[in-house]
């Protein structure tokens, strides 16, 4: 009886040890054979799921986006209130945790490799327009208007982009308590009374 291989699970295995060496290394450090080295598997195998290294890292970086999408609509979803599901959003992309400080970390690696690869600047601006987009409807549900949303998001988006970048660099200076307090302040500052 032929052996039954899960071929998705094996991209996410690939996926997988792409991503513990793009942390590692950063991306521009990361080849095929060490990615092959890094999963147990030949670079064979790899060719086998990934035409080359651009696809894979495509995967990759889709792959901790779409994570961290799921998770933030999840919260959304069982969030209290339209303010509560604004919040719930944004801090889903605050490194506030482990999980979230690696997915940050990640984020910031694929953005130096956007900076000279045309196709990873497509994948980074679309994913920065789905989560303005997602956001500006959040405000709105908020009872912000279409102009007041559109600003919000921007500005929470710097906000958020900025907690992270120095939450990064200082942890002990930018605890997640301070990160959340400074979301909440900004929230405050935006949102109509009692949304």
């Amino acid at each position: 009886m032929p052996k039954v291989v899960d071929h998705e699970g094996r991209r996410e295995d690939i996926a997988e040890a792409l991503l513990r060496l793009v942390e590692r290394d950063g991306v521009e450090r990361v080849s095929l054979r060490a990615v092959a080295a890094e999963a147990g598997w030949s670079t064979g195998v790899l060719a086998h799921y990934f035409g080359d290294k651009d696809e894979l890292l495509t995967f990759a970086f889709e792959r901790v986006h779409r994570n961290g999408a799921e998770r933030a609509e999840r919260r959304v979803a069982a969030a209290a209130s339209p303010a509560a599901a604004v919040r719930a959003l944004l801090a889903e992309a605050l490194p506030l945790d482990v999980v979230r400080r690696r997915e940050a970390r990640l984020w910031f690696a694929y953005l130096e490799r956007a900076r000279t690869d045309d196709a990873m600047a497509e994948v980074v601006r679309r994913h920065y327009r789905l989560w303005s987009e997602r956001l500006e409807a959040a405000l709105a549900a908020a009872g912000l208007d279409a102009a007041a949303a559109h600003d919000g998001a921007l500005e929470l988006l710097a906000l958020v982009d900025g907690l992270t970048v120095q939450a990064l660099a200082a942890p002990r200076r930018l605890p997640a308590r301070t990160q959340e307090r400074a979301l909440d302040a900004s929230l405050r500052r935006l949102l109509p009374p009692g949304a």
